[in-house]
């Protein structure tokens, strides 16, 4: 069954264009891990210091197992830049009875 992680990332409006870059980076690096079906990276129209990036993976093992291909020093810009940490959900396709 594929899996989605959604993450909600926010940073200060004058940094806004830093973690786009940092976040189109992260993006090239998850899509290349083994498993990752699609990432998507947005940002809120009337918050563009607001992103959503959402990682499709064909499974929760393989999202699991990416974790350990990320460049620290990546890892460490990323946070670096965020106000907050990332709010996270893991979503799947609703059971329909």
């Amino acid at each position: 069954m594929s899996f989605v992680r959604h993450y909600v990332m926010t940073t200060t409006p004058d940094q806004a264009e830093a973690l786009a870059r940092v976040l189109a980076e992260l993006r090239t690096v998850v899509s290349e891990c083994e498993g990752s079906l699609r990432i998507d990276l947005l940002a809120v129209d009337s918050e563009p210091h607001r992103f959503f990036f959402i990682e499709h993976w064909a499974s929760r093992d393989d999202h699991a197992a990416a974790g350990s291909q990320l460049p620290a020093d990546l890892m460490k810009s990323l946070k670096g830049l965020l106000a907050a940490a990332p709010e996270a959900h893991d979503l799947t396709e609703p059971h329909i009875g």
